[in-house]
């Protein structure tokens, strides 16, 4: 009888050690399961905020260049505008010479 109680306290020892193992495996695999949860979301945020971030730095982008395009636009326009008057005042410089030089000639008949 007292072997029984021996092997019955034994195997109830032996059955709650393996229950008490397959508690802590599965204490320790939710754990798991939770920091992999919390590590998943920290990453989904980061990955969020630098495509925000992205998307802002792109934006600020095509307005530099929006502003750059338009600035090139002006300075062409007025580097057009320079030239003709240049060439303008070229053709009436060589007209006035022309003019005065006929003026001398006929000046002197």
């Amino acid at each position: 009888m007292e072997k029984d109680l021996i092997q019955k306290a034994s195997n109830d020892l032996g059955n709650w050690t393996g229950v008490e193992i397959e508690k802590f495996k599965e204490e320790l695999k939710e754990k798991e399961r939770s920091y992999l949860k919390i590590l998943s979301e920290e990453w989904t945020k980061r990955y969020e905020e630098r495509e925000e971030r992205t998307g802002q730095l792109i934006r600020e982008y095509q307005i530099k260049e929006q502003k750059l395009d338009t600035m090139k636009r002006i300075i062409h326009d007025k580097e057009t505008y320079l030239m003709k008057r240049e060439r303008e005042q070229i053709k009436q410089d060589y007209l006035f010479h022309v003019l005065v030089a006929f003026f001398l000639l006929f000046e002197g008949w």
